[in-house]
């Protein structure tokens, strides 16, 4: 009899992006798999995998009782031996349920902890305390692997006794394709700085087009690149205001990030808080110079002076400083990215993510 694994995830595009691969390398390897999941579900049809819709609120609790019930019906259809919970809510809400159905095994994906982890505050504490005792249950099942992927938010779990060090797997980010994101010099008429995430003000996009229009036009261009987020998220900056910047253009979100990239000469991430970027190891890959700040899951990827800088979070003049100085030196971008290429092949491979994960599902 195979082995059954469902995924649970909030997105289904988040879903392909990230987790696909392992996906498809399970099922070559003897697993039953299916996948839980919120968003456009219907892309997943494609892949042959056994869908079951949810629809997960990733900034509203509100709904909560309505998520657990199709959470619940997802298990009890599907029948897993092992359920792997992908991002915040299915790892509160799937954790809690995998204890009650007793579910044999689970894998936790905490790949970032949200922007109730970055704002301050009475409420902000509030809600982090709250979530904390949720992480707390969900996290206990007796046959269980977590995942992190940086070394900030694994000791943040330690130091508040939500999970057994006995417990913890490290696996950096979701891995990059290394033959699809390759070395590209590009000469660009300008330098060309891109910023790829959602667009949200937590990923630093405010202290992006401060530092632009600071810096000017005359040798660079500077590019965001990302889709609008779901229209609950507090943080989000809706496509008036992105389309508002003077100094900045904004071309959405974009499927060809590997071509994206390759034109680029810098990548810029200004965030404040990660789980391991990766728009930042596919940066890496295709030995791009990185500017970022030295923040959770960032700093993971950028050694200092190595393959980038890393400046404080929020602060525009430490962020002006580090991209003039990669504008005006071009052999230094070149260093940069090659050195970046480097770590990627020794740190981020996809193929090395995917050995590691389907590890962890045979070691049930």
């Amino acid at each position: 009899m195979k082995p059954k694994l469902l995924f649970i995830v909030n997105q289904a595009e988040f879903f392909i992006s990230h987790r696909l691969p392992i996906a498809l390398e399970a099922r070559d390897q003897g697993f039953e798999v299916a996948i839980a999941s919120g968003g456009n579900f219907k892309l997943l049809e494609q892949y042959g995998f056994e869908i079951f819709p949810l629809s997960l609120n990733r900034n509203s609790f509100i709904t909560i009782f309505k998520e657990l019930f199709l959470i619940r019906n997802a298990i009890q259809s599907f029948k897993p031996t092992c359920v792997h919970l992908v991002t915040i809510k299915p790892v509160l809400l799937g954790g809690i349920l995998a204890r009650l159905l007793k579910i044999k095994s689970v894998v936790y994906a905490i790949s970032g902890l949200g922007f109730i982890f970055i704002n301050k505050g009475f409420i902000a504490t509030f809600k982090k305390k709250l979530v904390m005792f949720f992480y707390k249950i969900s996290l206990g099942h007796k046959n269980s692997k977590v995942i992190f992927q940086n070394n900030d938010d694994k000791q943040l779990f330690l130091d508040n006794h939500l999970v057994k060090e006995k417990n913890i797997v490290m696996i950096q980010g979701s891995g990059v394709d290394l033959d699809k994101f390759q070395p590209f010099h590009i000469e660009n008429d300008k330098v060309r700085i891109i910023l790829p995430a959602r667009m949200l003000k937590d990923k630093g996009v405010y202290e992006f087009v401060k530092a632009a229009q600071i810096i000017g036009n005359e040798k660079a261009e500077f590019i965001l690149v990302g889709g609008l987020d779901d229209d609950g998220n507090p943080t989000r900056i809706n496509e008036k205001t992105l389309n508002s910047f003077e100094g900045v253009s904004w071309i959405g979100h974009k499927n060809n990030m590997q071509d994206v990239i390759k034109n680029a000469d810098i990548v810029c991430l200004p965030s404040y808080r990660e789980g391991l970027p990766k728009a930042l190891i596919e940066a890496c890959a295709c030995a791009k110079p990185i500017v970022t700040t030295n923040t959770a899951g960032c700093r993971d990827v950028v050694d200092e002076g190595v393959n980038g800088f890393l400046v404080k979070v929020k602060v525009v003049d430490e962020l002006v400083i580090a991209l003039k100085k990669l504008i005006d030196d071009k052999h230094l971008r070149e260093k940069f990215g090659n050195l970046g290429r480097k770590k990627a092949e020794k740190q981020f491979s996809l193929k090395s993510v995917i050995s590691k994960t389907i590890d962890i599902y045979k070691s049930f």
